[in-house]
């Protein structure tokens, strides 16, 4: 399903594949399947999904960071260079410096063996060849352009000294320290509790605002992805079943599958009192997927084609658009 942008793209995926083995180690599983979508400098798509949808999976795709046995297909053009016939040398020069990722988990993302300010010189001492004061004055200015009080000083600390909020702003400072065109966050407020989750939302924005940055949002909360986004993304199966500026997808859900994950979420419309409606079911095995519309078993409007017939991609609008045989008649 293609995304396009309105203006010159800084990144391009045309078709983007990644098959991996799983977990018994049988057969190749489409994890990825066909993922394609334009974004362009200052513009902000957020991908939603349930967990095991291929979001996460999808960003590791784009970055090249899949596990060693996989296989993909498709393009990645980043300001106008293929990034799918990289080496993993030319990689090495690419992520971090012009793509960088914002990890969900910053323990997992940051050496507890190691200094903020260690971490934080690594890419700019790689990728800029800062060093000594001019390498200290920069590591200050980011830490206080992702608002942490008295940089100097977190310097020196370690990533056990500090909160859960303040380790996503480092690695935040981190991800944009060599100005990199295109900025991913991969569920960056997992674990947050609401008031610095807000908090730090609004740092995102400000900074992706600020620093003109093509922003990809990577989250199961659709209230997360609606206070940012210009479009959205809707993924199930490996596949994006819907896409269109946010404010359609909002308005007008085409797929069945958008419209319960919008009732699903409270702040979105649904239940405010008693129990909130759920999507019956559970994600399929994606190497058991059924006949048809993957989502078919779970979907309430679901009829005797969704089960036989994979749909392909109908226009709702100009810019709308949704995999679902509904939209065609």
């Amino acid at each position: 399903m293609s995304l396009p942008s309105t203006a010159k793209p800084v990144l391009e995926v045309r078709e983007l594949k990644t098959w991996l083995r799983g977990h018994d180690g049988g057969a190749l599983l489409k994890v990825v399947d066909g993922i394609s979508f334009s974004l362009a400098a200052g513009e902000s798509l957020g991908i939603i999904g349930e967990s095991g949808s291929g979001k996460s999976m999808t960003a590791m795709s784009l970055m090249r960071l899949t596990p060693l046995d996989a296989q993909g297909g498709g393009s990645v053009v980043l300001e106008g260079e293929h990034l799918e016939n990289k080496s993993a040398h030319e990689l090495r020069s690419i992520r971090g410096r012009r793509i960088a990722m914002i990890l969900q988990d910053p323990m997992v993302a940051l050496d507890p063996l190691f200094s903020i300010g260690d971490q934080l010189a690594a890419p700019l001492a790689n990728h800029l060849n800062l060093s000594g004061d001019a390498l200290e004055a920069r590591m200050i200015e980011l830490l206080t352009a992702v608002g942490i009080a008295a940089p100097a000083d977190r310097l020196e600390q370690y990533p056990h000294e500090m909160s859960g909020g303040m380790l996503q702003r480092v690695v935040s400072a981190m991800a944009i320290s060599c100005d990199p065109a295109v900025l991913i966050a991969d569920e960056p407020t997992t674990g947050l509790d609401v008031t610095v989750q807000a908090q730090f939302l609004d740092l995102l924005e400000d900074l992706q605002r600020r620093r003109n940055l093509a922003l990809i949002l990577i989250t199961h909360d659709v209230g997360v992805a609606v206070r940012i986004c210009q479009r959205i993304a809707v993924m199930y199966a490996g596949r994006i079943v819907e896409a269109g500026p946010m404010e359609d997808v909002l308005e007008r859900p085409a797929h069945p599958y958008t419209q319960l994950l919008l009732a699903s979420a409270p702040h979105m419309g649904g239940m405010q009192r008693g129990s909130l409606p759920t999507i019956p079911g559970t994600p399929p095995h994606l190497g058991r997927l059924p006949a048809g519309c993957a989502f078919a078993p779970r979907c309430p409007q679901a009829f005797d084609r969704c089960r036989v017939d994979t749909p392909p991609e109908f226009a709702v609008s100009a810019k709308h658009s949704a995999r679902c045989w509904l939209v065609a008649q």
